[in-house]
């Protein structure tokens, strides 16, 4: 069997994962390892919400989250999640899977919006299988300022955490609530 074949022995098999490409995706080659430990000396390490009912990849993203410099705080359905939140002032970046059991991503994601913006803003980020435009369309308008469809690539998540967590720091504790955005439809004929 090739290095890039899959394993469906293997736990990242069964996702349709090739176990040697997810590995040299997380380890990196030398030019990610340099992107990897690029932080400036004030950058403090920022708690990170998973919300996944897959323990496959709670464990996937709580070990990529923890190399990368996170504190990972991972619960098993949108439940949990919601009740962690509302605990914790400090968790201001999210990773929500959409199909959970209890309360789905979007409706967490709309409750943040609707009940914890006022605290500080929260910068969320939908990872999820569901792929389709609609989909995608639906999770921004419910408030995600991200979203990654499964399977994902490693580096490409890092960038995206990287991104958020630059907003969160510039937003600072100076920022003042967003006007609501308006959708508008449009038809071409």
């Amino acid at each position: 069997m090739g290095t890039d074949a899959v394993d469906f022995a293997h736990p990242l098999g069964a996702l349709g994962l090739p176990a040697q490409s997810f590995l040299r995706q997380l380890n990196g080659g030398r030019r990610f390892e340099r992107y990897l430990h690029r932080r400036g000396p004030t950058q403090k390490v920022m708690k990170v919400l998973i919300a996944e009912d897959n323990p496959v990849f709670q464990s996937m993203l709580q070990t990529m989250l923890r190399k990368w410099g996170y504190d990972p705080v991972v619960t098993r359905d949108g439940v949990q999640a919601w009740d962690r939140l509302t605990q914790d002032p400090g968790i201001r970046l999210v990773i929500l899977d959409w199909m959970m059991p209890g309360m789905d991503g979007i409706e967490v994601c709309n409750r943040i919006r609707g009940e914890l913006d006022a605290r500080g803003y929260t910068y969320v980020m939908m990872l999820t299988a569901r792929t389709a435009s609609m989909d995608k369309l639906e999770g921004f308008e419910a408030g995600a300022d991200d979203y990654l469809t499964k399977p994902f690539n490693a580096h490409e998540l890092l960038a995206r955490l990287r991104a958020g967590q630059r907003i969160l720091e510039k937003m600072g504790e100076h920022q003042e609530p967003l006007p609501p955005i308006q959708f508008y439809s449009c038809f071409i004929s």
